[in-house]
């Protein structure tokens, strides 16, 4: 279906895997449309849980901008190339799933940028990352703001102006990586880390709570809802009541004051 990616599900969790081997995984123009669109099609399926951002290969995840793609590059493509960007990272940052990045090698440039946009990120020791556009003579527009919310506005600054790669301890150390483990061992612990993350549940009861449902169930989490009691603490009939007569499905009505707790604890609806 994809040229530039390729997209599979496994036991509800997406695996996103960018794959351009041959140029370590730099991403062009259709390549960040095939990221839009899996994207797209991930709002319309609720069965995925989690998503996880590989690259194919073992050198690189993600090198960045194609820059053989910019050799006719003119003036006048600026907005609309910088428009691309602004798509496939709002993407992202608006899924409503946890993302896990298996960084499995290099993460330059947009690539690193890419990396540091995902919720939970795996590497190795022998990754690389970096904010490398300087040393081609590229400026960097988007990169800093995303960077500087990680890593704060002094190595920010460091790494934009020198262009110079961390390896993974480094990263680690830095706060760019959550987990270190072994190069053949990324894949299987995002998995790992992804069914723990699908696994979810959000508890709620009170007078406060309302809105709150309300905001979960129209942003398509009706299936992590759990309406427990906090009884003998307090009475929950009266938001039992508000429940069942506000403005959601009565399928969603099930889920969350029942199903949704059968369902976790392996129980048959009676």
């Amino acid at each position: 279906m994809y040229k530039n990616i390729t997209f599979k599900i496994k036991d509800n969790i997406g695996i996103l895997t960018l794959n351009r081997k041959k140029v370590l995984n730099a991403w062009n123009k259709e390549m960040r449309f095939e990221i839009c669109d899996v994207f797209k099609n991930i709002k319309k399926q609720k069965d995925i849980k989690a998503l996880i951002i590989t690259g194919s290969g073992r050198k690189a995840f993600c090198s960045g901008q194609d820059l053989n793609e910019l050799k006719n590059f003119k003036e006048n493509q600026v907005d609309a190339w910088i428009e691309e960007f602004k798509k496939v990272y709002s993407s992202i940052r608006s899924a409503k799933i946890p993302i896990i990045g298996a960084i499995n090698g290099v993460a330059a440039g947009s690539g690193f940028q890419l990396a540091l946009l995902t919720d939970i990120r795996v590497s190795h020791k022998k990754a690389k990352f970096g904010q490398v556009e300087i040393n081609s003579g590229v400026v960097s527009i988007i990169g800093p703001w995303i960077i500087e919310k990680v890593l704060g506005l002094s190595k920010t600054i460091e790494l934009c102006l020198t262009g110079r790669l961390v390896m993974g301890k480094e990263a680690y150390n830095l706060g760019v990586i959550h987990h270190l483990t072994k190069r053949e061992k990324v894949m299987q612990l995002s998995l790992k880390i992804a069914k723990e993350l699908s696994n979810i549940w959000i508890e709620t009861c009170g007078p406060s709570t309302l809105s709150g449902i309300k905001y979960l169930v129209d942003h398509g989490l009706s299936d992590r809802i759990l309406f427990g009691s906090d009884m003998p603490v307090m009475d929950c009939r009266q938001q039992i009541a508000r429940i069942i007569t506000t403005d959601i499905s009565e399928e969603d009505k099930k889920k969350i004051l029942g199903l949704n707790a059968m369902k976790l604890l392996n129980l048959n609806p009676i």
